[in-house]
């Protein structure tokens, strides 16, 4: 190599070296003015600039689709200022989540969070559940709504064990729970139990519902198999209504048998009694009440607990069956009858009749009636059911009369179409609650009361009791409370 080539070629390595030290120079980055990964905000309306340090592209995706909060301007180039505004919150928390996509830089996100995030407590919250209807890609979006409505747990199952276990990740950030499964589980039972037991938004194990009775020993087996590797998390089975199973003189016994065999810590089963029949007015099916004194004695003799189910969605049974859009007070006469019966769970089939794209009509009476639950929890919540009555010309078939009123009431008699009446006991309150089981209109109540006796709002906050008449409104419920 001669004097010329040898300088020709130490220049080029200079000039690639000043090259790369000129591109490690232009390394792509983006910081945001605190760095506020987690940003926690109050109930009222939320607005700040914050810097952007930057010499890329950038943009911020709304990952769940949330409305209340907004970033503005969502993308940009280079060095600037965004605002982070938020409405104002009346309800609970909630949480909004943004992918930060910036050239060249690795993907972060930025999670704002507003009021209190509701974390179900399995041990202190009254589990509402909405059975199905969320597609596993837009679990982010939409949980956050579901949980806006008043739901707390989503029962969902899932095509793979990767799909299932993202899902358990968007539950977290939603601050939700899940009743869920796979293929896996039933295929490898162990395995697919390890590798969720542990996730925090996991709130129990999904194996079937409605069961044919020749089905029961396997599911058994299933759930012993679960519980020897998870006992924490439950398994949960869907009991069909006493309409079925051979009908109402065998499902006693036929429940009776589930529960002998099945070792499930709580009860779950479905029956939707507001139903049009060949084009005729809706009625009440004549034995619904039936079927929560079967569920509600089976229960209370092993010792466990119940979950009932509200009909959310509007659709034919079958050809002289329609299961009407349900009203508001459709919806209150079957949550509060079965919270009269002592149902520690209210699950609402489906959650495609609340919310489709949208919220349907069914959303706001939903979230209603779940703000209602979860402020009397105080009453019904690990509460023991002493007694249930029916008042009216005709009871229901399978209920009883008022036998012996608590010495408190001294008397309560209700219009024709009659009530269900509930005598409860928590710790060292006694309650006694009266629903309405007209879903048309009010029914009048006349009670007698002792002066300790009060009123529970359905805010849950105590007022004083008055002897006298009262309305009750379709469907509705009037709570009275005194001590032991």
């Amino acid at each position: 190599m001669n004097t010329k080539e040898f300088i020709l070629l130490v220049w080029a390595l200079m000039i690639g070296l000043a090259s790369c030290g000129d591109e490690d120079g232009k390394k792509a980055y983006f910081m945001i003015e605190d760095n506020p990964t987690m940003l926690y905000i109050g109930q009222e309306a939320y607005s700040r600039i914050y810097s952007i340090s930057a010499n890329t592209e950038w943009k911020f995706v709304n990952r769940n689709g949330q409305t209340w909060v907004r970033i503005t301007p969502s993308k940009g180039t280079g060095n600037g200022r965004i605002t982070i505004t938020a409405d104002a919150n009346q309800g609970i928390g909630r949480s909004a989540l943004f992918d930060i996509v910036a050239n060249g830089v690795n993907d972060q996100q930025i999670t704002i969070v507003q009021g209190d995030v509701y974390n179900p407590d399995e041990e202190n919250e009254f589990p509402i559940v909405a059975w199905t209807g969320i597609n596993a890609d837009e679990s982010l979006a939409k949980f956050p709504e579901m949980k806006e409505a008043g739901i707390t747990i989503y029962l969902g199952w899932y095509d793979n064990l990767n799909i299932l276990l993202q899902a358990l990740d968007d539950a977290q950030t939603a601050g939700i729970k899940l009743i869920t499964s796979s293929p896996e589980l039933k295929s490898d039972t162990e395995a697919t139990v390890k590798a969720i037991m542990n996730k925090p938004a996991l709130y129990g194990y999904y194996l079937d519902d409605e069961p044919e009775l020749d089905e029961i020993p396997n599911l058994a087996l299933w759930t012993t198999t679960i519980q020897a590797v998870d006992s924490k998390h439950p398994c949960y089975i869907n009991l069909y209504p006493n309409w079925a199973w051979g009908g109402a003189d065998r499902y006693a016994a036929n429940v009776n048998t589930f529960l002998e065999q099945a070792p499930v810590p709580f009860l779950s089963f479905d029956h939707y009694p507001i139903v049009e029949m060949n084009g005729a007015p809706s009625v009440l099916r004549p034995e619904w009440y039936r079927n929560l004194e079967d569920i509600s004695a089976a229960t209370k003799a092993k010792g466990i607990p119940f979950w009932a189910f509200v009909l959310a969605l509007s659709h034919d049974l079958d050809a002289s069956h329609f299961y009407p859009i349900p009203t508001l007070a459709e919806l209150r006469l079957q949550v509060f009858s079965n919270l009269a019966y002592g149902a520690q769970g209210i699950q609402y089939f489906t959650y495609w009749g609340i919310y489709h794209d949208t919220p349907t009509v069914v959303y706001d009476r939903v979230k209603t009636v779940n703000q209602e639950i979860r402020n009397l929890s105080s009453v019904f919540l690990h509460a023991n059911m002493i007694s249930v009555w029916h008042t009216g010309i005709q009871l229901p078939d399978g209920t009883h009369p008022i036998d012996k009123l608590p010495a408190p009431i001294k008397s309560l008699t209700t219009s024709n179409n009659g009530a269900v009446v509930s005598f409860l006991e928590k710790e060292d309150n006694q309650y006694l609650a009266v629903i309405n089981r007209d879903y048309r209109n009010a029914m009048t109540l006349t009670v007698s009361l002792e002066s300790s006796v009060k009123q529970v709002q359905k805010s849950g906050s105590l007022i004083g009791a008055t002897s006298g008449t009262i309305q009750i409104e379709a469907g509705d419920m009037i709570i009275y409370t005194w001590k032991k």
